[in-house]
């Protein structure tokens, strides 16, 4: 072949040879370039079908145009030889580096950041490689990487068996029908090596192989022969002690999270990988004690506490060579941080709670994935979190004394929930369950907060009648929330909510008396420390006065102990918890959201580039102004947006928490709700801005929809007996009419572009889902909509469709003329902040496009802050023996 000219491509020399045919470097005679042309295996040319469907593939692969991938300029046939004319790239494949040895960490990371560039880029365009491994990976001499052979495994056939492992590209006979194996064995995913069909998780595991292999310098999966390997792929996992001790603990968790042999479990996009390994070669982490090291799927408390050691230990053999340690008391051990990061395609719930194990070693919350929450724990010595089956949509976790068991509240609050950790057994206390519970610590009975107004109830821990403990002052209070039960099981400290907040307070429950003790006053979400102090918040600050637990009084001054902790000015939630040992686990205060159009297709569009706690956003009805509510400097507010104008305003605040702004068809007043005792609806003029009350009563109200013609204002409205019905409000005379209610939860409601339908959410099925039904007048010609779960429905401006929210998807259902439902149709992933409070989160512009609050991927909630030993810090900065 060497010396022989193909059309007008003169070949040179050799330079490989492989699977799927040898390559050569050659000499464009007509552009005056050196080539590489790969001449295909002379039995793959002999079967016109293969050959047929391979050059079909070679046309789409060579539409790829990207940096990082070598370019194929074209299929050739010529003298009988059929061959690929491509880049040729100078400089050494991956694999004889590595032949080398390890690659220092930062290399290993810039060469792998590349190579994931490359495959976002093809992924994009629906091309997999399928073969990625270090051979086909090029470094040029000006260490820019080359991705080689990109999605030519697909159109190939195999090669008769190889010795050498790293050369085994193709394994079975027939190599695009559904069962076939692709790829080299050493990198190829459980799947390929099962022969199932692959999509492009499988690049993504030959990746996390690839990435390992730079970093150690040997495979992630061994054997000596090909089955001996694929035995390792299918059921061992990679000696992760050999990774270089300065890995960045986020690129630990990278190479899990690629590695990991079931899909679904896998990470799902290649660009996630590549975000992660941007952020570690900007910030990268340091492993040293106080600095915070995100530690996710897995890093154990006792590999990073031997660093926090290190200067203890080189102080107190100082101190022994000196001779001076028989006057010196024992060292406190000083404080540990880190954080428990989520896999990347999840979140942490930052109004879920998060919880502590009595003796710090577990840590619960509420995790996000694809639209489902579900209670995770992670143990502190163990690599990876576990998500608990049977805890879809709950949230509010709290641990038994002994660890063994988890309480949570279930889904929309339904239901006080226990769970056997050991045998997964799932237990219903009572009905209800709203803000927050605690077990007591002799382990046989729980104290908990059964709706929003209500007070505290006890019920035994295995079922049976609940006891209350305390009524809310109804003229002064809205309720008793978030109990804590002390370590003497005598006493409970518990948040009594009122608005504003500085008329809330932590207080003390005495259980034998039932004499309630105000502990600190505009104070909420208390928790007592055996160190001898009473933590609590104020917005998103957290903190600590001394305390005496025998007087239930504070003994000293408060101070600030730690900034941007999550709090919730809603319902006076904080997310943090405290063990006995002195760990302190909490979630970082909310993120920024950003407001952004979505079309039906799912194409995003920023309203603006402004930033800010946006939620529930309307548009006016000439769609040029937003109203939402926004959370500033601790207040809930109701703030404006034009549109055109890029100007925010704000329109409606107070000392009163303000919230679900609502647009009344006119354009000329805003609706929403204004919490005194309870959440009441208000509206105000855009003109003299004044709040004029709509309705009052001792319910907390949601507005939801007016109709067409602004005659009525549809809300739902809080009932202790049905939990929420559906009312209407006549603005001319300000008489409210009951609309909708039945034994079951109604709410929701809008109203049809025509004013002839309303469509809302109810739980008669058991379960959430969308019906409509004729309005204004009431009746039980309701008919369902969708089929598998539905809420927040909102009608399309024609009023021939509707939209709902499904498990982390947005759906659509249009109707016939006599307005039957049609099958629901997916429209895009629903990734977009929902509401959990029956609240409006979203709305519709005439345009068809959805209005919907986004936080940024890199703002998303992904961590839980973990200090180990924090009591010692407590004690530092909140002495408890000052006069």
């Amino acid at each position: 072949m060497i010396g022989k000219t193909l059309s007008h491509y003169k070949v040179l020399e050799k330079i490989g040879q492989g699977g799927m045919g040898e390559v050569y470097r050659a000499e464009d005679t007509n552009l005056s370039r050196e080539v590489a042309i790969k001449v295909l295996p002379e039995q793959f040319t002999q079967d016109p079908q293969r050959l047929a469907r391979f050059e079909r593939e070679a046309k789409l692969l060579a539409s790829l145009n990207h940096p990082n991938i070598a370019a194929i300029h074209s299929f050739e046939h010529a003298d009988e030889v059929h061959f690929l004319v491509l880049e040729l790239v100078p400089g050494e494949t991956l694999a004889e580096r590595v032949a080398k040895g390890p690659v220092p960490v930062e290399e290993a990371l810039e060469v792998c950041r590349q190579i994931a560039e490359g495959v976002e880029a093809a992924h994009e365009k629906g091309v997999i490689h399928r073969d990625l491994k270090p051979a086909n990976v090029k470094v040029t001499p000006e260490g820019k990487v080359k991705i080689l052979d990109f999605g030519l495994a697909k159109a190939f056939e195999a090669e008769p068996p190889v010795t050498d492992i790293s050369q085994s590209p193709t394994l079975t006979e027939e190599m695009t029908r559904a069962g076939v194996i692709l790829g080299t064995a050493a990198y190829m995913s459980p799947e390929q090596a099962k022969g199932k069909p692959v999509d492009k998780r499988a690049d993504i595991f030959a990746f996390g192989a690839v990435l390992y292999e730079l970093l150690t310098g040997k495979r992630a999966f061994g054997g000596e022969t090909i089955t001996e390997t694929l035995a390792s792929i299918l059921k061992s996992e990679p000696d992760w002690e050999k990774l270089p001790g300065n890995t960045p603990w986020n690129i630990r968790t990278l190479l899990r999270r690629c590695l990991h042999k079931e899909t679904n479990r896998r990470l799902q996009h290649i660009g996630d990988v590549r975000i992660e390994i941007e952020e570690a070669l900007t910030t990268p982490a340091t492993g040293i004690p106080g600095a915070t090291t995100a530690i996710s799927a897995g890093t154990g408390w006792r590999q990073v506490m031997p660093w926090a050691l290190v200067g203890v230990l080189a102080m107190a053999t100082a101190i022994l060579g000196l001779g001076l340690v028989r006057d010196l008391e024992p060292t406190p051990m000083p404080p540990v941080r880190f954080s428990i990061t989520v896999p990347l395609e999840e979140q942490v719930v930052q109004g879920g709670w998060v919880a502590l194990s009595d003796d710090g070693i577990q840590v619960a919350y509420v995790s996000r994935l694809d639209g489902i929450d579900r209670i995770c724990i992670r143990a502190l010595d163990e690599w990876e979190s576990q998500c608990i089956a049977g805890t879809e949509g709950a949230r509010d976790p709290f641990f038994s004394p002994d660890g063994r068991q988890i309480g949570f509240s279930g889904e929309n609050f339904e239901g006080l929930k226990v769970i056997d950790l050991d045998t997964g057994t799932t237990t219903e206390l009572a009905d209800r369950s709203a803000m927050g519970a605690s077990w007591h610590p002799d382990g046989d009975s729980i104290i908990f907060n059964r709706n929003f107004a209500q007070g505290l109830s006890r019920i035994p821990a295995t079922g049976g009648t609940a006891t209350i403990l305390t009524t809310p002052d109804a003229e002064k209070e809205l309720g008793h929330w978030w109990p804590q039960i002390l370590p003497d099981g005598k006493t409970v400290i518990f948040s009594v909510y009122a608005t504003p907040v500085d008329n809330a307070r932590v207080a003390a429950l005495r259980l034998d008396s039932r004499e309630i003790v105000t502990l600190q006053s505009g104070a909420l979400f208390g928790r007592y420390v055996d160190t001898g102090h009473l933590l609590f918040v104020r917005s998103d600050t957290l903190m600590a006065a001394p305390f005496d637990l025998e007087s239930l009084e504070v003994t000293g001054p408060e101070r600030a102990v730690l900034k941007d902790v999550f709090f919730n000015l809603n319902d006076g939630e904080s997310a943090f918890a405290i063990s006995r040992n002195g760990t302190l686990a909490y979630l970082p205060s909310a993120a920024l959201r950003e407001l952004v159009w979505v079309d039906l297709n799912g194409n995003e569009e920023k309203v603006s580039e402004r930033r800010g706690a946006f939620r529930h956003p309307s548009l006016s009805p000439d769609g040029q102004e937003i109203a939402y509510q926004l959370l500033d400097q601790g207040k809930s507010e109701i703030w404006t947006y034009d549109i055109r104008r890029d100007n925010p305003s704000r329109f409606a605040a107070g000392d009163n928490p303000k919230l679900t702004p609502l647009w009344s068809p006119d354009g000329n007043h805003i609706v929403f709700q204004s919490e005194q005792l309870v959440w009441n609806l208000v509206w105000q003029s855009k003109d003299d801005r004044i709040e004029e009350p709509l309705v009052t009563n001792d319910q907390d109200q949601y507005p939801t929809s007016f109709s067409p013609d602004g005659r009525f204002l549809v809300y739902h409205e809080d009932n202790l007996d049905t939990e929420l019905d559906i009312w209407i409000l006549s603005i001319d005379d300000l008489q409210s009419e009951l609309f909708l209610r039945t034994p079951f939860r109604e709410s929701h409601g809008v109203v049809s572009s025509n004013g002839d339908l309303i469509a809302y959410q109810s739980d008669r099925d058991g379960r959430d889902e969308v019906y409509i039904q004729p309005f204004p007048s009431p009746g039980t010609d309701y008919k369902k909509v969708s089929i598998d779960g539905g809420v927040d429905p909102q009608w399309a401006p024609d009023g021939q469709t509707l939209f709902y929210r499904s498990s982390g998807l947005m759906m659509a259902v249009e109707f016939d003329a006599d307005f039957v439902p049609g099958i629901p149709e997916v429209l895009f992933p629903d990734t977009y902040d929902i509401d959990e409070q029956w609240r409006l989160s979203y709305d519709i512009a005439d345009d068809g496009r959805f209005l919907m609050v986004k936080t940024p991927p890199e703002l998303v909630p992904k961590q839980i802050n973990v200090i180990l030993n924090w009591s010692e810090e407590l004690k530092r900065l909140v002495p408890t023996n000052e006069p």
